[in-house]
């Protein structure tokens, strides 16, 4: 039997609480990038104005 994901993370929402984790932005932008992980120091997540 397949899993379903409760919520897809292309919904805005899912994909913001997914990032909220930095060890999750590091392994998908050094997944994007093509970066080794450990080259990552830090990563942040800038408010926009709306």
């Amino acid at each position: 039997m397949e899993k379903e994901f409760l919520m897809k993370p292309k919904i805005d929402f899912a994909f913001k609480e997914i990032m909220a984790e930095e060890q999750v932005r590091i392994g998908f932008l050094s997944a994007v990038l093509k970066l080794n992980p450990n080259d990552i120091k830090e990563t942040r997540i800038l408010k926009h104005k709306s």
